[in-house]
């Protein structure tokens, strides 16, 4: 036993025991030594023994009777000290090159990978065609982030500098004239573009087309009118932004390889899709599937998706890609950084998410620039929701198309219907900062993703019960009034297909259709996109519409626009802002009819430019699960 006296126990760099100074330590067990209790308080000795440093004692000791001298490292032999003298010369090496390592490393599995990729092409090159895509993609992404790492301050630096004092003086000194040439050029440029594709031709064959340019202007028109300042219109956002639309609209559905590239990616994109009948199937079996089509099939697309997206988050892809979208829109149509960029983020993360991405400039930002966050969460749709309407069997080379299409059209008719009146504090820059994803590994963003996938499930489920219930009411009141009159088969959809007619008329679709698209838009506008598509989907199904209506129905569907997202924006932008509920209240409501403009005019150039003799496209007409989808709709209608 050790000798009492006035010191505690403290553990040396070796492990050992050495007396020190009394003083307090976070010890976890103390006690007096039985036998110095009886002496005096000067000559005790509080003795403090940390319990995980001692050897386990026989069962029932007392801790007092522990012999503190036993509590010695264990002795190694010469092998273990060798083994650990080798492991701790490893461990330094590593620590020392870690840089080198790694980047050795990274280039040993690259080279794997590129002699991987080069031996597939060599053996078949269109078998390898979806992996020589990918690789290309992954390494310009690779090259703009080594570029943005390396290089971009200088190259940003270097630009604004350059722009101040030499391109700025000039461009500032002939502004009016270089604004007109560039107007010109493009406009030039895209009615070439036109000849060259077939489209002047299409117009001349078919004068019928010209019903969609005017409903274009239309549409333009109404913009302009409603507009609370119409000689503050930026009219450079009006003209890139139809341009760009034209110019997509163009090369998807007019070019081979434009129309072969979003035809391939939308194939990529429903195989993908499938794999989530593996998932669906092991947790529900293959017999409930082919009986609750919607539940199980249909909604595990969604959480799929929604997780692959929180992964690609993580990684930093999704990032990338809309820095990139909002760069082009803010440089080409003059808006501001965050407005172009909650625009960009639209089109995969949806109304809900989008906001958050700009969370720190949402309280000072304009009230126009709010304004255009708000269509633009309105005319677009979400990349998980957009899986769902695949899984109705809608083209998906169609919908990816409506979704970029509407992006820049949202911002055009934001701008005219509410001018900018203030200087936004991201006008001149789109460099807005990304947060960083808070999961700590690819796993948990996986996890996190899935979440958010099942409580979207949770709310669509929610909607169309009480949607298609209260349609079915509405229905049923309406068939009783009608009867009263001597009016039968009076209900929502009869009036929709009346009321809305010159609607789907200016959009350019067939005169035998007008009435069936009318319908759709009454049932996106007043009830919800879903249940829109899958009743488009059904008349695919059936044949009842041409194939040029059938697209311009997708791209005028393809949007949030409806009265439900009213309350689904205003819940989620009002929390970041709550100081501005009033202003996003009021707001929403006259967004919803900007946001339907927008679609619109998406759908106007869509019927203007597709041509079914010149590129065959027959927009799928559901199978697998859509049959059973539809009729479970139409009966619970």
């Amino acid at each position: 036993m050790m000798n009492s006296d006035s010191t505690y126990l403290e553990e040396d760099g070796c492990g050992e025991k050495e007396a020190g100074p009394a003083e307090t330590l976070p010890l976890r067990w103390e006690g007096l030594n039985s036998k110095s209790q009886a002496r005096s308080s000067t000559d005790h000795a509080k003795i403090a023994i940390d319990l995980t440093e001692l050897p386990p004692g026989p069962v029932g000791s007392d801790p007092e009777d522990v012999d503190v001298t036993d509590v010695a490292p264990r002795r190694q032999n010469g092998f273990n000290k060798r083994v650990e003298k080798v492991d701790k010369a490893i461990k330094g090496f590593i620590r020392s090159h870690r840089q080198p390592i790694k980047w050795a490393v990274y280039i040993l599995l690259l080279l794997l990978f590129v002699a991987y990729v080069i031996a597939a092409v060599v053996l078949d090159f269109h078998r390898a065609l979806a992996l020589f895509v990918l690789s290309m993609l992954a390494l310009a992404y690779a090259t703009c982030r080594v570029i943005q790492h390396f290089c971009g301050a200088r190259i940003v630096s270097g630009a604004v500098s350059c722009r101040q004092r030499k391109c700025g003086v000039f461009i500032s000194e002939r502004k009016l004239l270089i604004t007109c040439l560039v107007y010109i050029l493009f406009t030039a440029l895209l009615i070439a573009m036109c000849a060259l594709t077939g489209v002047i031709q299409s117009i001349v064959r078919e004068p019928e087309r010209l019903k969609s340019l005017f409903g274009l202007v239309c549409f333009l028109l109404l913009s302009f009118v409603l507009s609370k300042q119409p000689g503050l219109i930026n009219w450079r956002t009006v003209f890139w932004g139809l341009w760009l639309q034209m110019f997509l609209a163009i090369l998807i559905l007019r070019t081979q390889p434009g129309f072969d590239s979003f035809n391939w990616l939308g194939k990529q994109v429903e195989s993908f899709l499938n794999f989530t009948n593996a998932g669906a199937e092991f947790v529900f079996g293959p017999a409930p599937l082919s009986n609750h089509e919607i539940l199980l099939t249909v909604l595990p697309v969604i959480i799929f998706t929604s997780s692959v997206f929180a992964l690609m988050y993580y990684w930093g892809v999704m990032q990338t890609l809309i820095r990139g979208l909002a760069v082009i829109m803010q440089f080409t149509m003059d808006v501001s950084g965050a407005e172009s960029f909650a625009t960009a983020s639209n089109i995969f993360v949806g109304m809900t998410v989008a906001p958050l991405a700009i969370k720190p400039y949402l309280n000072d930002m304009t009230e126009s620039e709010m304004y255009a966050v708000i269509v633009g969460g309105f005319a677009t749709i979400a990349g998980s929701v957009l899986a769902l309407f695949i899984a109705f069997g809608i083209s998906a080379s169609h919908l990816l198309a409506a979704s970029f299409m509407s992006a820049p059209a949202a911002l055009v008719t934001a701008k005219m219907s509410l001018p900018e009146t203030k200087a936004p504090k991201t006008a001149s820059s789109a460099n807005i900062k990304t947060a960083k994803a808070l999961e700590s590994n690819a796993l948990e963003a996986m996890y996190v993703g899935a979440i958010d996938g099942l409580k979207i499930c949770a709310y669509i489920i929610g909607n169309l019960v009480a949607i298609i219930s209260v349609l079915a009411f509405i229905n049923s009141a309406l068939a009783w009034l009608g009867g009263l009159v001597d009016i039968e088969n009076l209900s929502f959809q009869l009036i929709c297909r009346y009321v809305l007619y010159p609607l789907a008329w200016l959009l350019g679709v067939d005169g035998a259709d007008c009435l069936v698209v009318a319908e759709l838009i009454g049932i996106k506008v007043f009830l919800n996109e879903i249940v829109a598509y899958n009743a488009l989907a059904e008349y695919v199904d059936n044949e009842e519409i041409s194939t040029r209506t059938q697209v311009i129905a997708t791209y005028a569907l393809c949007g949030f626009a409806n009265l439900g997202s009213i309350g689904v924006m205003m819940g989620g932008l009002i929390p970041l802002v709550p100081h501005r509920k009033s202003e996003v209240s009021r707001l929403c409501v006259r967004a919803l009819l900007a946001s339907c403009v927008a679609l619109f005019m998406t759908a106007s150039i869509a019927g203007l430019l597709y041509d079914e003799n010149q590129i065959y496209d027959p927009i799928p007409g559901g199978g697998g699960a859509t049959p059973t989808v539809n009729a479970t709709m139409k009966a619970a209608v």
